[in-house]
C-alpha cells in the first residue's frame, strides 16, 4: 500500500526549473511556497533554470532532481498543466506559465485546501495532519474553454479588495478578466487575460454637439412621423460625420489601451429601441446598425495596427443577428442571454422560452463562423438580474456548458455584480469547477463540496445546498411568460395569463421552503463542528432568511401585479383596490426583508439596498397612487 502513494513530508525540496522572466511563474512558485509553509510544510528552494521553453516546478522528497516529464503540446490546451506523482517527487509542467498556477492550486485542493471567497478568511487550509495522501501517476489536465473567467463590475462588490478579488479569480482557474486598466499589472502576474469597457458606445459622441450636429443622433421617428432627433442614446452610425468623430474619439481612447485583449463598446443597456430611424438607417434592424458601429471602432484598431478585439453584443433587441452588414474578423461575438429562463438549462427543450435563445444562438455562431473566440456573457452571479439574492442553479450551470462547449463557444463568462459578502457563491464555485471537469454533476459537486466544509459531518450540508438549488431551480421559471413583453425579476410584470399566478405560487413555495432549510441548519448545528464551521452555517442561516422575506416579497409583487392586470383588462375597480391593498403589504414585507438583509450582513451600499430605496418602493408607491385615484374618485 505504501507504494501507491506520495505523503508530502515535513520539509520538502521545491525545485524551479524555469530560466525565464515570467511573472505568472514566479507567483507559482511564490503560492506553491505559501500554501505548503500554511499547511506545516517547510520548503527549501532550489533554482535548477533547465528550460526557458516550457514550463516545470517539482517538490522533491530526497532533495534530487529527477527527470522532467515531457509536455506534450498537441495533447495539452490553453492553461493546461500535467502533474506527476511518484514516491519521491511531484511534478507540475505545463506549455504556460499560467499552466503552472492553474496546477499549483488544483494541487492545494487535492492536498485539503478549500477556495471559498476571497481573502484569507476564505482560503481554508488544513493542518498537516489532514494533508492528504497523493496517488501514484501521471496526468494531464485539458479545461473544457480555453478561457474561463469574470465580467466583474468592482462596485458593491462586498467586503473585499479589487486585489482580493483577483488573486480568488486565479485560485479559481480562470484566466479572462473584464476588468479596469488600473489592474492590468496585477491581472498579469495572475495569468488573466484583460478586457476593458461596457455599455460606452453613446460616449464616443458628445452630447454638447447635438445642437449643431442633430444629424449626428438617432432619428427616434421616421420622417413621415416628425423624424425627431434624440442626444440621449446611440448615435445615426450611418451618418458620414457622426462615424468620422466615432472613429477620431476612439482613436485617441485606443492610444490609452496597451497590454489589454479587448474592449467593449456596446450600445446602451435598453431592453428594446434606442436605434436609428433616419432615411439611411431605418432599412437595418438593430443588429445590423450595432454591427456596423463596431465595424468603424475596427477600421480604427486595423489602421493603428492594434491587436486589439472589438465585442458584438447579441443581447435584447440585438439577440438575433442582422441580415445586411457582415462581420468583420477584428471583432468577436459576446452572447448574453439575459432574459432567459434561468429555471431551464438553455437548451432543455420543454422550455418555449429558452428554445428561442438557443436558437438565437446558433444563428449567431452561424453569422460568426470562420471567426474565433466567441464569449458568452452569462449572468449566473449578476446581484441586478436576481435582484440582491444568491440563486443556486447548480444543474443548470453544468449543463449550459454542455451546450456552449457543443456549440463552440471558446470563452465562457459570467457577469459580476457584487459579491457573496456573507456567504460564499456556490455559483461561482461551481462555475469554476465545471471548466476543468466533464463528468461533474449537480449531485456529485454538492456531496463533494459539503465533505469538504464539513468533513465527517457532511450530510447536513449535503442536504443543504441540494434543497437550496432545487428551491431556485422552481423559482426562477419563466419559461411560459411572452417573450414579446420585457421580463426582469425585479419588474414583475402584470399580466392576465396563468403565469402571473403560477410564479406568484413559486415564489410564496420558494419563501417557505427557504425557511425551513434554514430551520434544518440551524438545528444541525453541533458542538463537534469547529468555530469556522459554526460560523459559516450562521451566516448561511442569516442569508437563506433574507432570501426568504425576499421571495415572499416577490410573491405580493406577482400577486398585486395580476390584478392591476385583471382591472386593465376588465375594468372591474375591485381588482384594482385588490391590488393597492397587495402593494402595501409588499412595501411592509420589503421592510422585513430589508431588516433581515442587515442582520445577513448586507454591506450598506450593496446593490439590494439601492435596488429597495430607488427604484422598487418608489415604482410601488407610485402605483398605488395611480391605481387609488381610479377608485378614489
Amino acid at each position: 500500500m505504501g507504494n501507491d502513494y506520495l505523503c508530502i513530508p515535513k520539509k520538502i525540496t521545491l525545485i524551479n526549473h524555469y530560466r525565464g522572466s515570467s511573472s505568472c511563474y514566479h507567483y507559482a512558485v511564490t503560492e506553491m511556497e505559501r500554501l505548503l509553509n500554511r499547511s506545516g510544510v517547510k520548503i527549501e528552494k532550489v533554482n535548477k533554470e533547465l528550460s526557458e521553453v516550457y514550463f516545470s516546478l517539482q517538490l522533491s522528497v530526497s532533495g534530487t532532481v529527477s527527470k522532467i516529464p515531457e509536455v506534450h503540446g498537441k495533447k495539452m490546451g490553453k492553461d493546461a498543466y500535467r502533474i506527476t506523482v511518484s514516491k519521491a517527487e511531484l511534478t507540475i509542467s505545463s506549455p504556460s506559465a499560467k499552466g503552472i498556477l492553474n496546477g499549483t492550486y488544483d494541487l492545494a485542493e487535492r492536498l485539503g485546501y478549500l477556495f471559498l471567497y476571497p481573502g484569507l478568511g476564505g482560503e481554508w487550509a488544513p493542518t498537516y495532519d489532514q494533508l492528504a495522501t497523493l496517488f501514484i501517476g501521471d496526468e494531464i489536465i485539458n479545461p473544457r474553454f480555453p478561457y474561463r473567467g469574470i465580467f466583474w463590475e468592482g462596485k458593491n462588490a462586498g467586503d473585499f479588495t479589487d486585489e482580493e478579488w483577483l488573486r480568488f479569480y486565479a485560485k479559481l482557474r480562470f484566466n479572462a478578466l473584464r476588468h479596469e486598466m488600473d489592474d492590468l499589472s496585477l491581472a498579469e502576474e495572475l495569468g488573466l487575460r484583460l478586457e476593458v469597457g461596457g455599455h460606452d458606445l453613446s460616449k464616443l459622441i458628445a452630447r454638447e454637439h447635438f445642437r449643431e450636429n442633430p444629424e449626428w443622433y438617432r432619428m427616434v421617428q421616421p420622417t413621415d412621423f416628425n423624424g425627431q432627433r434624440s442626444n440621449d442614446l446611440n448615435y445615426c452610425v450611418t451618418n458620414e460625420e457622426a462615424r468620422t468623430e466615432v472613429k477620431r474619439r476612439f482613436r485617441h481612447e485606443l492610444g490609452l489601451l496597451k497590454g489589454i485583449y479587448a474592449i467593449h463598446k456596446w450600445a446602451d443597456d435598453l431592453p428594446g429601441g434606442g436605434w436609428c430611424f433616419s432615411p439611411t438607417s431605418r432599412a437595418l434592424s438593430p443588429s445590423d446598425q450595432s454591427m456596423l458601429a463596431m465595424r468603424s471602432l475596427v477600421e480604427v484598431i486595423e489602421e493603428e495596427n492594434s491587436p486589439l478585439r472589438i465585442s458584438v453584443l447579441a443581447y435584447h433587441d440585438t439577440l438575433f443577428p442582422g441580415t445586411q452588414i457582415d462581420v468583420s474578423k477584428g471583432c468577436f461575438l459576446l452572447f448574453a442571454p439575459r432574459e432567459r429562463c434561468y429555471g431551464h438549462a438553455l437548451d432543455n427543450p420543454s422550455c418555449k422560452r429558452n428554445r428561442v435563445y438557443s436558437e438565437a444562438l446558433r444563428a449567431w455562431m452561424h453569422k460568426f463562423e470562420g471567426v474565433d473566440d466567441a464569449h458568452t456573457f452569462e449572468y449566473y452571479f449578476d446581484q441586478i438580474l436576481f435582484r440582491g439574492i444568491y440563486p443556486f442553479l447548480p444543474t443548470i450551470i453544468i449543463a449550459d456548458m454542455y451546450l456552449y462547449e457543443e456549440r463552440k463557444i471558446e470563452c465562457h463568462m459570467s457577469l459580476q455584480v457584487g459579491g457573496p459578502s456573507i456567504a460564499p457563491d456556490y455559483n461561482m464555485l461551481l462555475f469554476a469547477k465545471s471548466h476543468w471537469d466533464r463528468n461533474i454533476t449537480a449531485e456529485l459537486y454538492i456531496e463533494n463540496l459539503a465533505k469538504r466544509i464539513a468533513p465527517g459531518q457532511s450530510t447536513p450540508w449535503c442536504n443543504y445546498l441540494t434543497k437550496r438549488g432545487q428551491i431556485y431551480e422552481q423559482a426562477l421559471l419563466t419559461c411560459d411568460h411572452d417573450l414579446k413583453i420585457y421580463f426582469d425579476y425585479r419588474w414583475l410584470p402584470e399580466t392576465t395569463t396563468d403565469f402571473g399566478k403560477i410564479i406568484a405560487q413559486g415564489y410564496e413555495k420558494a419563501s417557505i421552503r427557504m425557511n425551513d432549510n434554514a430551520n434544518c441548519l440551524k438545528e444541525a448545528i453541533s458542538p463537534e463542528w469547529s468555530t469556522q464551521l459554526c460560523e459559516l452555517a450562521e451566516r448561511e442561516i442569516r442569508r437563506t432568511r433574507f432570501e426568504a422575506a425576499e421571495l415572499h416579497v416577490m410573491y405580493l409583487q406577482q400577486s398585486a401585479m395580476n390584478k392591476f392586470g385583471s382591472f386593465l383588462n376588465t375594468r372591474e375597480v375591485e381588482h384594482a383596490q385588490e391590488g393597492v391593498k397587495l402593494l402595501k403589504q409588499t412595501i411592509v414585507a420589503q421592510k422585513h426583508a430589508v431588516e433581515k438583509g442587515i442582520e445577513a450582513g448586507l454591506p450598506c451600499d450593496s446593490y439590494y439596498f439601492t435596488l429597495v430605496e430607488h427604484m422598487l418602493r418608489p415604482d410601488f408607491e407610485e402605483k398605488i397612487k395611480i391605481y387609488s385615484s381610479i377608485f378614489d374618485n
